[in-house]
C-alpha cells in the first residue's frame, strides 16, 4: 500500500514518471521510449470482473478438486463409461484445472497481477484450439470463460510482454522448455490417437483432454519463470502438481493408460522439488511489485 501511495494509487511498474520540472511522463517516455496512455481503470469493469473471475474460478475448482480424488474415488459426473479405466486421464485433468482455478481466483484479488491473466488467456486459447475439433461443445467452456476476459482491466499493460523473459528465473525456465518440449510431443502423439485410435480413451474425448492438460502443465512453468509478480502462484501450484503426479504414477496408478508409471513419475516428483526450491530464494523476489 505504501507503493500506491507514492505513485498515485498506480502499481509501481506502470506509475507515471516525475522529471525534473514537476510534470509526470510516461516511464516509457522516460526510458526514451514513445510514452504509452495509460487510462484509469473504471470502478464498474474492475468490479465486473471480480464477480465474473471468482464465478468462473470457482466452476473450474468444482470440477477440478474432485478429480484430483479420482486414484481413490471417482466423480460421479465424469461422463465416461469406462472412467475405472480412465482415472489417470481424470487426475491429469484436475491437477490442471486446479492451477488454473487458484491462478483466477489469486487474479480476481489482485487484479493487477497481469503474468496471472496473460497465463489464463494462453490456457483458454490452447484449451480451445485443441479441443474444440474433436468436441465443439467445448465452445460453452469458451463461453464461459469469456466474460471475465473480455473485462479484465489491466490488458493494456501487456505490450512490454516480449520483455517479460528478460531476466527469469532460470531453474523454471530450464525445466519449463524441456518439459514443455517433452509434453508438447506427447501431446501430439496424443492428439494423433484422438484421431486414429478406436479405445474407450479415443471415444469419451480424453486423448484430446490429455494433450492439452499436459502442455498447461509445462506452460505455466514458463510463466513462473519471468520473476513477474505473481510468479509464485504459479510456481507453488505447478510445483504441488507435479510432485502429485509424480507419486500418482509411481505409487497409484503406474500401470493406467497413459500414465508416466514409475521412471517417469519420480522424474514428475523431482521437477516438482526443483521448482519448490526456487520459491524461497531471496535472489528471485520480483522485478517490479504490483498491488490490486
Amino acid at each position: 500500500m505504501r507503493d500506491l501511495r507514492k505513485t498515485g494509487g498506480w502499481p509501481v511498474a506502470f506509475a507515471p514518471a516525475r522529471n525534473t520540472s514537476g510534470t509526470t511522463t510516461s516511464s516509457r517516455a522516460a526510458a526514451g521510449r514513445p510514452p504509452t496512455a495509460v487510462r484509469p481503470v473504471s470502478r464498474g469493469r474492475l468490479a465486473g470482473f471480480r464477480v465474473a473471475a471468482i464465478l468462473t474460478g470457482l466452476l473450474l475448482l468444482l470440477a477440478g478438486a474432485p478429480a484430483l480424488l479420482a486414484p481413490w474415488w471417482l466423480p460421479a459426473d465424469t461422463g465416461d463409461a469406462h472412467a475405472e479405466a480412465h482415472r489417470w486421464f481424470i487426475t491429469v485433468s484436475g491437477t490442471a484445472d486446479t492451477i488454473g482455478a487458484i491462478a483466477l481466483l489469486v487474479l480476481a484479488f489482485r487484479p493487477a497481477l497481469v503474468l496471472l491473466a496473460v497465463e489464463t488467456l494462453v490456457a483458454v486459447v490452447l484449451a480451445a484450439l485443441i479441443n474444440m475439433p474433436v468436441d465443439p461443445w467445448f465452445g460453452v467452456i469458451v463461453l464461459i470463460m469469456t466474460p471475465m476476459l473480455v473485462l479484465y482491466p489491466h490488458w493494456p499493460r501487456v505490450r512490454d510482454v516480449r520483455t517479460w523473459w528478460a531476466t527469469p528465473i532460470k531453474p523454471p525456465l530450464l525445466l519449463g522448455l524441456a518439459s514443455t518440449t517433452v509434453l508438447v510431443g506427447i501431446g501430439t502423439v496424443a492428439i494423433a490417437r484422438q484421431f486414429t485410435a478406436e479405445d474407450s480413451a479415443a471415444a469419451a474425448n480424453w486423448w484430446s483432454d490429455y494433450a492439452e492438460h499436459l502442455v498447461l502443465l509445462g506452460v505455466v512453468l514458463l510463466f513462473a519463470a519471468t520473476r513477474l509478480p505473481g510468479w509464485r502462484v504459479l510456481a507453488a501450484a505447478a510445483s504441488a502438481g507435479w510432485i502429485y503426479l509424480g507419486l500418482t504414477a509411481t505409487l497409484l496408478l503406474p500401470n493406467q493408460t497413459a500414465s508416466w508409471g514409475t521412471p517417469y513419475g519420480l522424474f514428475g516428483v523431482l521437477l516438482g522439488a526443483a521448482t519448490a526450491t526456487t520459491l524461497s530464494s531471496k535472489d528471485n523476489e520480483p522485478r517490479t511489485r504490483q498491488c490490486s
